[in-house]
């Protein structure tokens, strides 16, 4: 950072945090004896059929944050009151997209 002059305020973490929905509690999963005396596979098997939601957040050198950002499979845009702070216009540098479900 020094070295090539970098400010705090110009340096930027960002991550990624994906949750199932609809998994609360621990899944019960039933084995043969052989998978489970070999001790490879005994994570928890999704069957793919599950929705997914991502959080991302950034925070800045500085010690300031951007507000998180979402993803999520929509049917009908997004909800005014995940916002909170948006009007007709929206936010200086907010972007609204969306794509069709397959």
């Amino acid at each position: 950072m020094k070295d090539y002059d970098i400010a705090a305020e110009n340096t930027y973490n960002t991550d990624e945090k994906g949750f199932m929905l609809g998994i609360t509690a621990r899944s019960k999963r039933v084995f043969t004896r052989a998978i489970w005396e070999q001790n490879e596979r005994r994570a928890a098997i999704q069957d793919g059929n599950r929705e997914w939601i991502s959080v991302i957040a950034c925070i800045c050198g500085d010690g300031s944050s951007l507000p998180p950002g979402i993803i999520y499979e929509g049917k009908a845009g997004i909800q005014s009151s995940w916002v909170g702070l948006t009007t007709s216009s929206g936010l200086p540098g907010l972007n609204r997209s969306s794509t069709a479900s397959r």
